[in-house]
């Protein structure tokens, strides 16, 4: 996952490959797929702005709010930095929402955290 989001920043600046944006956004979602926090953060982010593909801020919102809610229950000094990141990114994601798609937001998050919970 760690190697994905590198890869991912790699196309998204055109760092040694050629920059492409659809490719970097299919990379973080691996990498936030896989547990990365880092991955989580680029790949909400993606979403809000829509870079790579078509914005999407309910499913960004749910990456966001994961990456926020981790940061809070694993907080240490190594991950401070990240964690205030993720916060500041949800919050600003939730800014720019109407109440509709914060509602299908949290209608993701619960589902996607019951779906979490089932496989536990």
């Amino acid at each position: 996952a760690q190697g994905q989001l590198h890869l991912g920043e790699m196309y998204e600046k055109g760092q040694g490959v050629k920059l492409d944006h659809g490719a970097a956004r299919q990379l973080f979602e691996l990498s936030a797929k896989g547990s990365n926090f880092g991955g989580v953060i680029k790949y909400a982010e993606v979403l809000a702005k829509g870079i790579g593909g078509k914005q999407d801020l309910a499913e960004a919102y749910v990456y966001a709010e994961s990456a926020a809610n981790a940061a809070a229950a694993n907080a240490n000094a190594s991950n401070a930095p990240l964690g205030k990141i993720a916060i500041q990114l949800r919050d600003g994601i939730i800014k720019i929402m109407t109440a509709e798609q914060l509602a299908e937001g949290e209608k993701r998050l619960a589902a996607a955290k019951k779906a979490a919970a089932k496989n536990d």
